[in-house]
């Protein structure tokens, strides 16, 4: 398979046409082989437009989704970043190199090894891993600007919102199959959270520790 014309197939057709005209973003999707973070059995639908299956029944979003997401977050040279279910390290990759530090969590341990053998492999230092359950809170871990959450939640835990910075954004799925929302929340002042539809989609919900499992937050 020719991965580097499937690549430029999969920004021109599917990616570019969701609306995504950022050319950073654009040329980001193009530089990284997203077949190098697409489990083995999968790598023939590396720029399929869905979303691929990975462990614990989590998935890796469509590349439509990830360049949407990262244009209306508009991440800055001198931003950090904490992101929620680092998957392969896809999308992590691509935070990184918009970003001045990426701080990823994800429960999964099998997951995190593999994603930093990929990031180690394409030479991408910016990133730090963690293996932990994000439900928890990450006060310990200091203030963010950006905050992606890719694993779908029935509403945000303010925990959240307590270490985003002013001007920060949180990228979050929420709400439950069938209906499940897209969102970009900003934070422009002290007192205002303001929420931007992006998009309707449905995703696994985010993995978290057994005895968590029967709350809403």
């Amino acid at each position: 398979m020719d991965f580097a014309s499937a690549r430029h197939t999969m920004v021109a057709s599917q990616v570019r046409t969701w609306d995504v005209f950022n050319p950073h973003v654009l040329d980001a999707m193009e530089q990284l082989p997203r077949e190098d973070f697409v489990p083995e059995l999968y790598k023939n639908l590396a720029y399929a437009d869905a979303a691929i299956p990975l462990y614990g029944e989590q998935t890796m979003l469509a590349p439509k989704e990830q360049g949407r997401i990262l244009q209306a977050l508009n991440i800055q040279p001198n931003e950090r970043v904490l992101e929620i279910c680092t998957g392969t390290g896809y999308l992590t990759a691509l935070l990184a190199q918009f970003a001045h530090e990426v701080v990823s969590v994800d429960i999964n341990a099998l997951m995190q090894a593999e994603a930093q053998h990929n990031l180690a492999k394409h030479q991408i230092e910016n990133v730090k891993l963690i293996t932990a359950d994000a439900s928890l809170g990450f006060e310990q871990h200091g203030m963010f600007d950006v905050i992606v959450i890719t694993g779908g939640l029935p509403k945000l835990p303010e925990t959240y919102k307590h270490i985003l910075n002013l001007n920060g954004r949180i990228f979050a799925i929420l709400g439950r199959a069938p209906i499940m929302k897209a969102l970009i929340i900003n934070h422009p002042t002290i007192e205002v959270w303001q929420e931007t539809v992006l998009y309707e989609t449905v995703v696994p919900m985010m993995e978290q520790s057994n005895h968590l499992k029967e709350f809403d937050f």
